[in-house]
């Protein structure tokens, strides 16, 4: 969809912001409610404040939102079991 000065594009992947806070690596999801990473995988789904899942980067009027956080680990081992139990790819012979 676009406008005179403007595009928006739907975001159809998983996209994550990775901060340092503590000595520990997050990854927050971008706005996305209907992708929801679920499992049996520690830190997959950490609790949120609200402060975090609203936050201004560069524009007041345009906060990135962020609808899951996860230590960096979690997700990127989710996606790769859930691939390979899909027959997507084979990690045990690093086929994609």
């Amino acid at each position: 969809m676009s406008g005179k000065d403007t595009w928006v594009v739907a975001n159809s992947k998983p996209e994550f912001s990775i901060y340092n806070i503590d000595g520990i690596d997050f990854a927050y999801h971008h706005c996305a409610e209907e992708i929801k990473l679920t499992g049996d995988y520690p830190n997959l789904d950490l609790e949120m404040a609200d402060s975090e899942r609203s936050v201004v980067t560069t524009t007041k009027n345009s906060p990135v939102l962020y609808t899951q956080k996860s230590t960096v680990n979690s997700p990127g081992s989710f996606i790769r079991d859930d691939w390979n139990a899909r027959g997507l790819v084979n990690a045990e012979k690093g086929e994609e």
